[in-house]
């Protein structure tokens, strides 16, 4: 970029890559350095299975050095990943950072990315934007203030708005990550606050779930060097509620150098709370 865009004109942007087929043919493997420069008032609302300012990145993406500001990024159907930067990132995402809302109607939604695979890369990256999940179909869903669900790397990162899932049930819900399957956290935090009326769930002020033990292999994650400091409620019937990490699930992932300080409150009838680790499974 060689100057400020400001994208007001467009409205209703369309994703670049569409990532229909989960894979680089239809990603964006190239390299946009945005210079320090703004791209602001960006509008997207769309039902497409992955929705951003790109579908997708693919494995060679490179995207760094910008900020998106009073952006509104929408997911107006369940089961697809939104996120203002990308909806599923295989790449490199460096130095770029968000402001504005996002919003989905479950399943993955993240202010910066939705969807972090497995060789996705996130950082220094910041995410401002409030993140809202409106799910009526209570499905499966991962929601977090930088990332959805994430399954590699995440390092110099933050997220510092709210997190709020509205009406569903079965959810992952993080002030940074919603679910961290797999992968390294590091020197990241988060300091909005956390909240999940739904039954059934895991919420955490930096990770709602991490790890996985009923996945087909079983994974672990790590977390170091973080922090959380937003207040954190669930009144989930069933919910793991905990002020850096809602549930640790499997007994291969650690949590080292890490501390929260938000208030932490669990309302259901069978609420693991904890300061630090709501379950550590």
């Amino acid at each position: 970029l060689n100057a400020n865009i400001n994208a007001s004109s467009i409205a209703n942007f369309v994703p670049i890559g569409s990532n229909s087929t989960d894979s680089d043919s239809t990603r964006f493997n190239g390299t946009l350095y945005g210079g320090g420069h703004t791209i602001s008032h960006l509008t997207i609302s769309s039902g497409a299975s992955y929705v951003g300012l790109f579908g997708g990145l693919g494995t060679k993406a490179k995207i760094s050095n910008f900020h998106l500001s009073s952006a509104s990024v929408t997911g107006t159907a369940a089961g697809i990943a939104v996120g203002a930067i990308a909806g599923k990132n295989e790449g490199l995402i460096s130095s770029v950072t968000v402001a504005g809302q996002v919003k989905g109607d479950g399943d993955i939604i993240g202010g910066l990315v939705g969807d972090n695979g497995g060789t996705g890369r996130i950082s220094g990256a910041g995410s401002l934007a409030a993140v809202t999940d409106r799910d009526t179909t209570n499905s499966f869903a991962y929601v977090g203030g930088l990332v959805g669900l994430n399954y590699n790397t995440i390092a110099n990162s933050y997220a510092t708005k709210p997190v709020t899932e509205t009406v569903s049930q079965l959810v992952n819900l993080g002030g940074l990550v919603g679910w961290s399957e797999s992968g390294t956290i590091s020197g990241s935090y988060a300091t909005g606050a956390v909240r999940n009326p739904g039954d059934f769930s895991n919420a955490g002020g930096l990770i709602g779930e991490l790890g996985c033990s009923g996945c087909s292999t079983v994974t672990s994650g790590v977390v170091t060097g973080s922090y959380a400091t937003g207040a954190v409620e669930d009144d989930g019937y069933l919910a793991n509620v905990g002020g850096l990490i809602g549930v640790v699930s499997t007994s291969g992932s650690s949590v080292t150098n890490s501390h929260a300080s938000g208030n932490v409150t669990g309302g259901g009838q069978y609420a693991f709370v904890g300061g630090l680790i709501g379950n550590n499974g």
